[in-house]
């Protein structure tokens, strides 16, 4: 019988290195379908399970594992809805929207968003960090650059659902240097994750035009050092290089966390002379 340790996934980068590895360890020798239809369906059932949470830490091979357990499990009759919604979201969050619509027309469940159309998704001139910006009034996503190259750039890592998000947010608002520095101004993008929730941030970004979210296309488009799986996190970019972070939020120590990185960035100054 195979084994498993089923640990919960959880947003920590050890973690989720010690996990995948785990996974490899275990389950790389039945990374093909041809290999994975000598198993019994038990076995099946556990592997896809590890193999879920091994992608949502974003690991690929995990991502093509479910695929292959689930292609199996169908044909003999033993797939579950559970795990077709499962896969679905992790071709979500893996941006993999094609794969994601095919699956949801063969094997549709209420619990399976429709996917916008996506505007540019294949544009090889975008050439840097992008994002999916909701259309104001249309169902549609459209794939746009995030230029960081010049300047102080902030980007915040933040999303409408996180009650930390909203306190950091509001706590920005009632402090007007963080306000002049942070609203109107910063790029707001919410994580890669298994849902799109594209009506919520469409209805979100109409009413508040100064913290308007978009949605990461692909991590590995990003610098290296940023936190792109957690919210809230504020980036703070000087000519294209990531100069300094601030993760979570701690009320009045993160918010003068905030202030100190507008000081030592020289935003503040650059702020107050506009």
């Amino acid at each position: 019988m195979l084994l498993w340790n089923d640990e919960s996934a959880n947003s920590d980068p050890a973690f989720d290195s010690r996990f995948v590895a785990e996974f490899d360890r275990s389950f790389g020798a039945y990374a093909d379908s041809e290999r994975l239809d000598r198993l019994p369906t038990p076995d099946l059932h556990r592997i896809f399970e590890a193999a879920s949470l091994a992608a949502s830490s974003g690991h690929g091979p995990a991502l093509a594992t479910m695929r292959d357990c689930l292609d199996v499990l169908e044909a003999r009759g033993q797939a579950e809805d559970a795990q077709r919604e499962s896969l679905y979201g992790m071709l979500l969050m893996h941006r993999a929207f094609e794969e994601a619509a095919a699956l949801r027309r063969a094997h549709g469940t209420p619990a399976m968003e429709a996917i916008p159309p996506v505007v540019g998704l294949d544009d090889p001139r975008l050439g840097m960090p992008t994002v999916l910006v909701p259309d104001s009034r249309e169902f549609l996503l459209r794939r746009s650059r995030v230029d960081l190259r010049l300047g102080i750039e902030w980007v915040a890592v933040w999303q409408p659902g996180c009650q930390f998000a909203q306190r950091a947010l509001g706590d920005i608002r009632r402090n007007p240097q963080l306000a002049n520095a942070l609203l109107g101004r910063a790029h707001w993008v919410a994580p890669a994750t298994g849902q799109l929730d594209f009506d919520r941030l469409q209805a979100w970004n109409a009413a508040n035009p100064d913290v308007a979210v978009s949605m990461l296309y692909r991590g590995d488009e990003w610098p290296a050092g940023m936190t792109l799986d957690a919210t809230p996190v504020f980036h703070v970019f000087v000519d294209g290089v990531l100069a300094e972070k601030v993760e979570g939020w701690r009320g009045a120590e993160s918010e003068e966390e905030l202030l100190s990185l507008l000081v030592r960035t020289g935003a503040l100054a650059q702020e107050g002379g506009e």
